[in-house]
């Protein structure tokens, strides 16, 4: 498991959590952050490991974002890739119906973008401290 990146991605949505939205991959046209996209769990991996020459090229910290679809492009297995993930590890942590207690049910009952940020972020770190296991 890539803790680097999955400890990456958490302080991403902590910091700015209007970027923060389990509802699609990549939004780049997202009203709600400064620069105007937001992003899943997996989105939030392939964002913040592109570079040059990748299909998604980002800057997060100028808030600058380019997407170019290519259909060969698996979004799921890149991003599990990236966080070097078993299939079954990528679904429990990156679809939020596969969330364990509480912070499913935290996720859904959130209110604000602070509160969605602080669910994800309460998920990643039990993914982290259970190896992926839970």
């Amino acid at each position: 498991m890539n803790t680097q990146l999955l400890e990456q991605v958490r302080d991403a949505i902590l910091e700015e959590p209007s970027r923060f939205s389990m509802k699609e991959w990549v939004n780049p046209n997202h009203p709600g952050s400064k620069c105007g996209t937001s992003a899943c769990i997996a989105g939030f991996a392939l964002v913040l490991n592109t570079t040059k020459g990748d299909t998604a090229i980002a800057t997060w910290k100028e808030g600058i974002f380019r997407w170019a679809y290519d259909p060969g492009y698996v979004l799921f297995e890149d991003a599990r890739k990236l966080l070097d993930l078993t299939s079954a590890q990528a679904e429990r942590l990156f679809a939020d119906r596969n969330w364990p207690q509480p912070w499913r049910d935290v996720y859904r009952n959130a209110t604000t973008d602070q509160q969605a940020a602080g669910a994800a972020a309460g998920r990643i770190n039990l993914f982290l401290e259970t190896k992926g296991e839970q």
